[in-house]
């Protein structure tokens, strides 16, 4: 038997011990005043860059989704409503288009970044109701759940 197949003692203190520093920096930020913010959103934008590139992989042999090119092409037009929808939804791809080229790339971006706002205003909804610590825990537990990231 190999002895490179078992760590030594040492080397698993070791890994266990970055994991507990690494756990107790994210606590310290997720309830610090001046840091909570910003940790929620470089998660959130963090959250949005990963799965933008999954999706981009995962997605290249497929056509956009329907309900995507009906935004796009409600976005076309800065309309008061659009038939089944309020204005809202089209004037956001309207604008995220005028930026952004008409590409599978963008679209999967609109998305993730719909997502992140989302995760933010969880955040900041939480905030009202729980402690900071359980707060990230929503954001967390929302960037998990795949409910508000299915992937069309």
């Amino acid at each position: 038997m190999s002895a490179t197949s078992i760590p030594s003692a040492r080397a698993r203190a070791k890994t266990r011990l970055s994991f507990d520093r690494f756990r107790a920096w994210l606590v310290a930020y997720a309830t610090h005043p001046s840091a909570r913010l910003w940790l929620v959103i470089q998660l959130a934008i963090l959250h949005a860059v990963i799965w933008t590139f999954i999706l981009i992989n995962l997605k290249a042999a497929q056509d956009v989704h329907m309900d995507v090119a009906e935004a796009w092409g409600w976005g076309q037009k800065f309309l008061w409503g659009y038939g089944k929808h309020p204005p809202l939804s089209g004037w956001i791809a309207g604008l995220w288009f005028k930026v952004f080229p008409a590409a599978d790339w963008a679209t999967y971006a609109l998305a993730m970044a719909t997502v992140s706002v989302g995760m933010v205003i969880c955040w900041l909804v939480a905030l009202r109701v729980v402690d900071p610590r359980r707060a990230f825990l929503v954001v967390v537990m929302v960037a998990l759940y795949p409910i508000p990231n299915r992937r069309h």
